[in-house]
């Protein structure tokens, strides 16, 4: 593979005054230049890695219980959506989910430490009945 470079290339790089007053430093600056940017365009070593292997998952493994903020969000969903809806104009464009879940966010950085209270103690019966489940699915197999 050869690679040609514009005499701007190496003029930038080497400075013009030197290469325009002694030729065999031009060359040398020129070979130096033209190896420097060889060496940056070879190719990356692959490395020699193992890939590790994805376990299936059991579809009949208990699901982890959803944080706090997303319980809030399945709660919230549905009546800030009809809120939405009510407060829409004629002709208006329904909110995108995405747009939906930016202000869900928003309520919810909005939360005093008491309300969120309420999703974090949802959360942390989940994860009990979760481990429960768990164990349970673990004996089971």
């Amino acid at each position: 593979m050869s690679f040609k470079y514009g005499a701007k290339e190496i003029y930038q790089e080497v400075g013009e005054e030197t290469v325009y007053h002694n030729p065999k430093v031009k060359q040398e600056k020129v070979d130096e230049f033209t190896e420097d940017k060889h060496e940056k365009h070879k190719p990356l070593k692959k490395s020699s890695k193992r890939k590790s292997t994805k376990t299936d998952k059991d579809p009949n493994a208990p699901k982890r219980p959803s944080n706090p903020f997303f319980q809030f969000c399945q709660e919230q969903r549905q009546i800030l959506m009809e809120q939405i809806n009510s407060e829409l104009k004629p002709g208006e464009a329904e909110p995108t989910k995405q747009e939906l879940t930016r202000q869900l966010a928003l309520k919810w950085k909005s939360l005093s430490g008491n309300d969120k209270k309420v999703y974090v103690d949802m959360y942390e019966r989940s994860k009990e009945k979760y481990a429960a489940e768990m164990s349970e699915y673990i004996m089971k197999k």
